[in-house]
């Protein structure tokens, strides 16, 4: 189901030592969120074994970078799991439940990367995993009919029956009447995610965080253009002009990790 690659942990944002092996594990990530994922290879990776469908190949590459890394390959099958939760309709039941669900599906993964980069304190690692929840809500609700037509949503389910409101529905041609309700909570958990990121940026390097606090402050301002339009994405899909990607830009440079106002 492809919900994008989790930055600021890009391969390219790496040493020369680490990278062939950080792009073994984002090979892994990009594999574990196709057509390809099941239940069943969900259910072999927790046990030990290898996957039937999936890439064997990018499987094997990613558990020998887990070894050489120190690293806890059980969040390879983390991102299994939930892509194929996600893929069957079988996302987050209720509101507590988001968090951990973005945890398997992203943020263990973050987690791992965040180590790798020498963030290795636990609320460090706990930053990282909240500063990729943060971005992939932003991602969905930037193109929630897209993944509608997936089947997929990152709505929990009790929001959605409580709303009246089907992933179906969402895949229709116009925004549903319930739905900005539910896309204005969702932003919150997204900026309330993003909000947790700034204890971790502020202890980056500098070339780390200035980069940081660019992929931040975009996805702020992405969050700002889509309420200013209701979150009507069926009409259009907000994107950061001239004037907003200014802003980032010296935001980035200059500005402290603080939200912008409205």
């Amino acid at each position: 189901m492809g919900l994008g690659r989790v930055k600021p942990y890009g391969p390219d944002r790496f040493s020369s030592d680490l990278k062939d092996d950080v792009a073994a594990l984002w090979h892994w990530y990009d594999a574990a969120g196709s057509h390809l994922v099941t239940h069943e290879d969900g259910a072999r990776l927790r046990a030990g074994g290898v996957p039937i469908l999936m890439y064997r190949g990018r499987w094997k590459r990613a558990v020998q970078a887990c070894e050489r890394r120190g690293i806890d390959p059980s969040m390879l099958a983390d991102r299994v799991e939930a892509s194929a939760r996600l893929r069957a309709g079988d996302g987050p039941a209720a509101g507590g439940d988001i968090a951990p669900f973005l945890d398997l599906l992203v943020g263990s993964f973050a987690e791992a990367l965040a180590r790798l980069k020498g963030h290795r304190g636990s609320w460090q690692r706990r930053a990282a995993a909240d500063f990729a929840h943060g971005l992939v809500l932003t991602q969905y609700l930037l193109a929630a009919p897209a993944f509608a037509e997936r089947g997929v949503s990152l709505f929990c389910r009790s929001e959605l029956d409580q709303a009246g409101l089907t992933v179906r529905a969402m895949a229709s041609r116009e925004m549903p009447t319930a739905y900005r309700a539910l896309a204005w909570k969702q932003s919150i958990r997204a900026r309330d995610s993003l909000a947790s990121a700034r204890s971790l940026i502020v202890e980056m390097d500098l070339r780390e965080r200035l980069y940081a606090k660019w992929v931040w402050h975009s996805a702020l301002e992405r969050l700002h253009a889509l309420e200013k339009q209701d979150f009507d994405v069926w009409a259009s899909k907000p994107t950061l002009g001239p004037i907003a990607r200014t802003r980032v830009r010296i935001q980035s440079i200059f500005g402290r990790t603080a939200f912008r106002s409205a």
